[in-house]
C-alpha cells in the first residue's frame, strides 16, 4: 500500500514539473513587475484591473526570458494588458496605492491578533473549528495568493469573523 502510494507520486512529479515551473515563473515575473509598478506610482496606483500595456508586456518579456526552453508549454503566454502580481498585499498597493496596501497590512495584523483571541482566550463553541478555520486559510492567503476572484470572498468571511472577535 505505502510503497504503491510513493511509486505513483514519484511517476507523477514528472508530469506537474512543467506546471510548477511555469507557476514559479510567471510567480517571480509578475511579483518583480508589480515592484516596477509600485516605485512608478507608490501614492495613488493604477485602479482596478490593472490594465497596462507597458507592465503587461514587462511581465511577458520577464517570462520569456526566465522560461526553460526544453518545456515549450511552461508559462503560457498571453496578450492582453493586464497583469497581476500574485500577492494580496502587492496587488491591492498597484491597484490602490498607500491606502490599498494600507488595508492589507492593518487587515495582516488583525488575522493574527483575532487568530490569538480564538486560539487562546475564547472560550471553545460550536464555531469556534469554523473561525480559527478561516483565519487560518486566510492569513496563508494573505501571504501567498493573489488579490482576486474566490479571495475576495474570502476576505470578507475573514472580517466577519474578525469583527466578530472585537
Amino acid at each position: 500500500g505505502l510503497i504503491g502510494i510513493m511509486t505513483i507520486t514519484l511517476l507523477t512529479q514528472d508530469e506537474y514539473a512543467a506546471r510548477r515551473e511555469a507557476s514559479n515563473v510567471g510567480r517571480l515575473a509578475a511579483i518583480t513587475v508589480a515592484m516596477h509598478a509600485i516605485a512608478d506610482s507608490p501614492i495613488i496606483g493604477y485602479g482596478s484591473w490593472t490594465v497596462n500595456q507597458k507592465y503587461a508586456d514587462m511581465v511577458r518579456r520577464q517570462i520569456e526570458t526566465k522560461r526553460d526552453r526544453s518545456l515549450p508549454q511552461v508559462a503560457q503566454l498571453g496578450s492582453g494588458s493586464g497583469f497581476n502580481a500574485h500577492s494580496q498585499i502587492l496587488q491591492s498597493w498597484v491597484e490602490g496605492g498607500l491606502l490599498g496596501a494600507a488595508f492589507f497590512f492593518v487587515y495582516g495584523y488583525q488575522l493574527v491578533r483575532a487568530m490569538h483571541w480564538y486560539g487562546l482566550r475564547r472560550p471553545l463553541d460550536i464555531f469556534s473549528a469554523a473561525f480559527t478555520f478561516t483565519l487560518i486559510i486566510s492569513l496563508w492567503a494573505w501571504m501567498a495568493s493573489p488579490f482576486s476572484g474566490n479571495q475576495r470572498i474570502q476576505i470578507a468571511m475573514a472580517v466577519s469573523v474578525i469583527a466578530a472577535a472585537t
